[in-house]
């Protein structure tokens, strides 16, 4: 079970970054896992909901392609997804290394890949509600940027 925060909770200022660990996907790379924490409670890692609208599924390769309309409601949250990765990337702020922004750019070109899933039917909806979860920050000898995924909740269908 994930805790996730829909995108009006999230504070920037509730992100901490923990030390260093070799990264093990990455050869010659670091890690660094994020954590959310408030007075209540820590999360490992960020989890954040948000509902797309007009969203056509398909099959890519192993994974899923969300396909979403470019409207004035699904712009809104790509805006604010994107500036969430925008200010996660400059906490790190490491010198010399250039930032890789994978969220935005998969958010710019109107879909979002997740990993197959077996429960959805390939379709039209009317909305769908995600999670982005983020591990933590990836960092090489030249760039850095955010690990991620997004996950479907599960859909319920009228």
């Amino acid at each position: 079970m994930y805790i996730s925060l829909n995108t009006n909770q999230y504070d920037i200022n509730n992100v901490m970054i923990s030390e260093k660990t070799k990264n093990n996907i990455m050869q010659n790379g670091d890690f660094y896992r994020l954590y959310y924490s408030t007075e209540d409670i820590i999360l490992n890692g960020l989890h954040i909901s948000f509902e797309l609208k007009n969203i056509s599924i398909e099959k890519y390769f192993n994974k899923i392609k969300c396909i979403f309309e470019n409207n004035v409601y699904n712009n809104d949250i790509v805006n604010v997804l994107k500036n969430i990765e925008k200010k996660l990337l400059a906490r790190y702020n490491t010198i010399n290394r250039t930032s890789i922004s994978r969220i935005a750019e998969q958010l710019e070109h109107k879909y979002i890949k997740i990993f197959d899933d077996n429960y959805i039917n390939i379709k039209k909806y009317k909305s769908i509600k995600f999670v982005l979860k983020v591990s933590g920050i990836w960092s090489s000898q030249n760039e850095f940027g955010l690990t991620f995924r997004f996950f479907l909740t599960p859909i319920i269908e009228d």
